[in-house]
């Protein structure tokens, strides 16, 4: 005699709760794994103020994982009677018949702390000028603009509600006999066209909300001071801005004429400066058209050398210098 009897296997069951506090609209994704799914789980969604309940589960280790909710939410677990901790997962524990267990999901939202970017146009040299100045930004998650200054008078571009990051800010498509010089918040300006600003607390701007001041100078290109080397002094000064060439810095620099980088470069070695002049620039008619002085760090200029003090003064492109760890390299040059 086979006497067969059959007992219900022992089970039990999981709620998963969603707070979202008076948000009731916003769908949340979660995940559920263990004894009675296959290794990828199953997928559901919940929103604010509802529950799923799993019944007749077999005992065991289940662990429920919410998605992360994106930007502004914060999310805690509470699993049974245990205390909420902040995260997107809770492991609950089916142990006997009929446990029922609840795992509660609080999100709780905040507005996402946002910056702004003021970027300032200054023109020198031709105020009257009907030049328009084109810009573009570009940031975090694709962020991209462009924009022209001034905008009906308006020589001020502010940009707001921008998320923290890292953005680019681009002066484009310079015209013939413009430079620039760019000053982040209160950094000293140096010349380029381009500035990079990292919006956040603490961060290397120091600050959400920063200013940008693009400054333009004019000059018609034609003949023209130029200065070799990549460092520059008083570069906001249109009559007092130079550039040095400094030794520990790259063998090859460039050369700036009216506050403007060039194609030219001029390179430092064995105790020889060989000056590169590109095809549309040339030195002036003269003898005294290329002037090199050197310094050592005690006696380095602050402002820009005086015409008469320069060791060499002649036109050659290659000049045998003395040892010195700074060169403040002076040509008069003519664009072609």
């Amino acid at each position: 005699l086979f006497t067969n009897t059959y007992e219900e296997p022992p089970t039990g069951s999981l709620t998963i709760e969603k707070d979202a506090g008076d948000d009731t609209t916003t769908v949340f994704s979660f995940n559920i794994t263990g004894p009675d799914f296959d290794a990828d789980g199953e997928d559901f969604t919940l929103t604010g103020g509802n529950s799923k309940t799993y019944s007749n589960l077999s005992l065991g280790d289940y662990a429920i994982a919410e998605t992360d909710p994106g930007t502004g939410w914060s999310t805690t677990v509470k699993v049974g009677d245990s205390t909420a901790i902040t995260g997107l997962s809770g492991d609950a524990t089916l142990a006997e018949d009929g446990d029922a267990v609840t795992v509660l999901f609080t999100n709780t939202y905040e507005e996402p702390q946002t910056g702004s970017l003021t970027i300032e146009k200054v023109v020198v040299g031709a105020e009257d000028s009907d030049d328009e100045f084109n810009f573009e930004v570009t940031g975090p998650e694709g962020y991209i603009t462009t924009f022209s200054l001034p905008d009906n008078g308006d020589y001020t571009k502010e940009l707001t509600n921008l998320s923290l990051g890292t953005y680019t800010i681009t002066e484009t498509d310079l015209g013939t006999g413009w430079s620039a010089n760019v000053k982040v918040g209160e950094s000293d300006p140096v010349v380029n066209n381009s500035c990079e600003v990292t919006l956040g607390e603490g961060s290397e701007n120091d600050g959400i909300d920063v200013e940008i001041t693009f400054t333009n100078y004019y000059n018609q290109l034609g003949c023209e001071t130029a200065w070799g080397g990549d460092t520059a002094v008083n570069v906001n000064a249109p009559g007092a801005w130079w550039y040095y060439f400094d030794t520990q810095g790259n063998a090859t620099q460039g050369i700036y004429a009216g506050q403007q980088a060039t194609s030219s470069t001029v390179t430092y070695s064995d105790g020889k400066l060989t000056i590169n002049l590109a095809s549309n620039m040339s030195l002036k008619d003269g003898d005294d058209t290329v002037k090199v002085q050197g310094y050592n760090e005690d006696n380095l200029p602050e402002s820009r050398p005086a015409a008469g003090h320069f060791a060499y003064i002649g036109n050659s492109l290659e000049v045998e210098v003395a040892s010195y760890r700074y060169y403040a390299i002076h040509l008069d040059v003519v664009f072609n």
